[in-house]
């Protein structure tokens, strides 16, 4: 078996999807030894059968499982609130991280994959330290907000958010050799939570959008978004703190379209920075029951004359309800909008973006969630969960407050077909039992796709209900027991790494149609800086195609093209 092992990535460009109509039922497929045409011009097995056992516990997700070092265990106060894959040691297996909801000694969990199809102990405790100067609040650090390089060093860093508008980021010092324990070490700072991650002034660095903790009102920051934000610009100190700050949003441009924010995005695709303003109310009942709701919304359109000119009947001028997501959810090319009444917990209620053409026209639809290509439901993850090529959609429904329109709670796969329908997986069907013995959902479970057993099918970390069978008190790991005729390549790009301007790319065609845009056989990864470091390698399915050609195109410019790489087979381009 390799030394690496492999993440998924979601950075992709977006494809077309089908409508709802086009949605069909497993039984409707063809029979198992036939092949689905691709558009690339190959096929797909049109009946792989997908399904995911939990084996968290057996595998080593142990909390308990400590050095001495790390004194006496205690699970008091575990709520289970976010489980991560990610090479956290650099040595190209995928790690575990489970967040707890409060990071107080033993309660998280970070777990170093041993490659042998297991992990080792819990080495939170006694890996993330604090530093003295700006030293963090761990204790109301609460959930992940960004796992990637945010140092320029090519280790994975951690940023959290917490209460009271405080976050954490811990810089990776690399492999540390403790009395009883080698593993990553961090040295944590406290700072403000962040609402974006991306190289905003064009400089190679990945920076954080964040405001000022003094002044924080939770009402003006997250759901009217009228509060003082501010750019952290990168400079490469560990500290963020050190980092110098700017106000002036409209000399910056948006570069990172997978996680817009209403302060900073780019609704009308033209790289300069718009922004969704919620008119304020005062808390005197119209607030809601969450305390959430405005009396509308304004959108503003930056320009390239360094001025904000509002746009006028965007269709979200009496939408009260705030902001939760902003993202392509029908992968139609143009950014939606999701609200969501609690702010947090349940599934959205989307305003699809218009069209003129191809033009994102800044105006929006409220649109039944039952009329999008796939129930979008609370969270939902862009995955190839078959290997064909095509990126499903594993979708988390929520039902506790009764907006899932009779859809089941839990984990539902709605696998890509090549005409762009969807059918889907229930979960009864694909195994993948996220809510315990609970009726409904925990409101924060979330997954997180990756490779970590290296056996060329993507798996799934996560957090759910703590009365998960075989976790430890939620922090769950699903692995994948896919039986499909399709395939798979991998590839590593190990001077993709450290901070660097522009973008690189993957490309995958049919052989010998390098170039052809109809040829190729998945969605092109676009990776970007703090995005992409050295040991992060990238699976790729790649259908029913005995071999496929590669295309590189890396941050300079240069490209590089592998023809005939077998399925199976685990390359390197530099």
């Amino acid at each position: 078996m390799s030394s690496r092992v492999w993440i998924v990535c979601l950075l992709v460009s977006p494809l077309s999807c089908g409508q709802k109509t086009g949605e069909v039922p497993d039984s409707g497929a063809p029979p198992p030894d036939a092949t689905t045409a691709l558009p690339g011009g190959g096929g797909m097995d049109p009946n792989p059968t997908i399904t995911f056992a939990q084996v968290a516990k057996a595998v080593g997700i142990d909390r308990s499982n400590e050095p001495a070092s790390a004194n006496i265990f205690t699970s008091a106060g575990t709520i289970a609130y976010g489980g991560w894959l990610a090479d956290l040691d650099g040595d190209g297996w995928l790690d575990y991280y489970g967040v707890n909801h409060a990071q107080l000694p033993h309660l998280s969990g970070l777990f170093v994959n041993n490659g042998a199809g297991g992990f080792g102990k819990n080495l939170f405790t006694v890996s993330l330290q604090p530093s003295q100067v700006n030293p963090p609040s761990m204790d109301i650090s609460n959930e992940m907000k960004f796992v990637g390089d945010l140092t320029g060093d090519g280790r994975v860093d951690l940023y959290f958010t917490g209460w009271s508008g405080e976050g954490v980021m811990c810089a990776n010092q690399g492999v540390v050799h403790g009395s009883d324990w080698t593993g990553p070490g961090y040295r944590c700072f406290g700072t403000s939570d962040a609402l974006d991650f991306a190289d905003v002034n064009g400089d190679g660095r990945i920076d954080v959008l964040g405001f000022d903790v003094p002044s924080f009102d939770v009402y003006a920051t997250y759901y009217s978004h009228t509060a003082s934000y501010f750019w952290r610009l990168n400079n490469g100190d560990p500290n963020v703190n050190n980092w110098p700050t700017t106000q002036r949003f409209l000399d910056l441009r948006v570069t990172n379209p997978f996680s817009p924010t209403p302060p900073f995005v780019d609704l009308d695709g033209d790289g300069i920075p718009d922004k969704i303003v919620g008119i304020p109310v005062p808390d005197d009942g119209r607030r809601g029951p969450y305390k959430t709701l405005t009396a509308g919304k304004q959108v503003y359109l930056g320009q390239a004359s360094g001025s904000y000119v509002m746009k006028s009947a965007t269709g979200l001028e009496a939408i009260m309800a705030p902001i939760s997501h902003i993202e392509d959810v029908n992968d139609d090319g143009c950014l939606d909008i999701g609200t969501d009444d609690t702010g947090y917990r349940d599934n959205q209620s989307w305003y699809i973006q218009n069209k003129t053409g191809t033009k994102c026209n800044v105006t929006f639809t409220a649109t039944p969630r039952t009329a999008l290509p796939y129930y979008p439901g609370f969270k939902r993850y862009n995955v190839d969960i078959d290997n064909s090529g095509l990126l499903s959609k594993v979708v988390l429904i929520h039902s506790g407050y009764g907006h899932n329109d009779g859809q089941p709670t839990g984990v539902s796969i709605y696998r890509k077909l090549p005409d762009g329908s969807y059918t889907v997986l229930r979960p009864a069907q694909n195994g993948i039992q996220i809510t315990g013995t609970e009726s409904s959902e925990f409101y924060a479970d979330n997954l997180s796709p990756g490779d970590w057993n290296d056996d060329g099918l993507v798996d799934l970390a996560g957090t759910g209900s703590g009365t998960m069978a075989g976790t430890d008190m939620g922090h769950g790991l699903w692995t994948s027991g896919l039986v499909t005729t399709n395939g798979w390549i991998k590839i590593s790009l190990p001077t993709v790494t450290g901070f660097f301007t522009g973008t690189a790319t993957i490309e995958v065609f049919a052989p010998g149609a390098v170039g052809d845009a109809t040829r190729q056989i998945t969605a092109p990864r676009t990776l970007a800086t703090g995005r992409a470091w050295a040991s992060l390698g990238y699976h790729l399915g790649i259908g029913t195609w005995p071999s496929v050609d590669v295309r590189v195109t890396f941050p300079d410019g240069h490209r590089f093209v592998r023809a005939g790489v077998a399925r199976g087979a685990r390359i390197t381009i530099q």
